[in-house]
């Protein structure tokens, strides 16, 4: 879906940004928050800013085209239409989003829709609201703020409230009628299902979980480099180094290196470029890349200086 310019500005530019968000400038007024977690095609999302005007709205989601639908309805073509001015979208990983970029006791409540139960048994690490996940909720949540999550999915239900004990919450669990009218309720309507199942988390103590800091990112200088004589061997601990290639330009005397790096729960590929400047070698991160400056950037950088010394 091609969007017009004027459609990116809810997007929030999160690598670019200050971290944490400071949600008074990035919604441009003071207002209380709340949070959707995957919002699919934003049907929920967009209703609450609708109804709630001087409330702000954040919603999460990584799948690009649900993103471009959800952003053509907050502004739409049409310029005689209304435009929401209460809501922006993060396109990141949720666990990423809380974990480095949403700020402690700094929203009011956040909801999650028919999330992926991940079903199967080899998938299980997929499923995102675990014991670990719940109580970085709980340290975003502002004091007596909640969580609410609709599922279709019984095993899926039973298995969040398994996770629930000891994250600072109250829990209260129900089986509720439709009532949101999204994309995933009307698919298990439609298939006969009437009957879905909800949990709310009442916040009743907090759980600190710090916000992950970005790092100062490495660089380095060589004597001389031989391209043929770089030898990266894969790099498997606490955080995971993977060299994918490495390409040289002798013309521009210059090195692109492309690596994938995983630390905890956060994945990035990056390019490290070396390349001649005066009478010595230039290594440090590519330009123009978008990436959170982390530990495992900066090891990823060091096994780079190595292979190439």
């Amino acid at each position: 879906m091609k969007l017009h310019k004027s459609q990116l500005l809810p997007l929030i530019p999160h690598y670019s940004l200050e971290t944490p968000l400071n949600w008074d400038v990035i919604f441009e007024q003071k207002a209380p928050v709340d949070v959707e977690i995957g919002f699919g095609q934003g049907e929920f999302l967009l209703q609450q800013a609708k109804d709630n005007p001087t409330r702000n709205f954040c919603g999460i989601e990584i799948l690009w085209e649900r993103v471009a639908k959800t952003l053509n309805h907050i502004t739409p073509k049409d310029k005689r239409k209304p435009c929401l001015s209460n809501v922006r979208i993060l396109r990141c990983d949720a666990w990423i989003a809380l974990d480095r970029l949403i700020n402690i006791k700094s929203v009011d409540n956040f909801y999650s829709l028919f999330p992926c139960p991940w079903p199967k048994k080899k998938h299980l690490k997929y499923r995102l609201f675990s014991n670990d996940f719940l109580k970085l909720i709980n340290s975003r949540l502002n004091d007596n703020g909640r969580f609410m999550m609709v599922t279709d999915a019984a095993y899926f239900y039973d298995w969040v409230l398994e996770q629930s004990p000891n994250t600072g919450f109250s829990v209260q669990k129900k089986v509720i009628d439709p009532q949101f009218a999204t994309k995933f309720e009307k698919k298990w309507l439609n298939e006969g299902q009437n009957k879905f199942f909800q949990v709310e988390f009442i916040k009743n103590k907090h759980v600190d979980v710090p916000v992950k800091e970005n790092v100062e990112v490495k660089s380095f200088k060589l004597d001389s480099f031989d391209p043929d004589g770089f030898c990266f061997e894969d790099y498997k601990d606490d955080i995971t180094v993977i060299c994918k290639e490495i390409i040289f330009d002798p013309g521009r005397q210059k090195a692109n290196v492309h690596l994938i790096v995983s630390e905890e729960h956060l994945t990035q590929n990056i390019r490290v470029a070396i390349y001649k400047k005066g009478d010595y070698w230039r290594l440090c991160l590519a330009e123009g890349q978008e990436y959170f400056p982390t530990e495992g950037v900066n090891r990823a950088i060091e096994l780079v200086y190595h292979a190439a010394s």
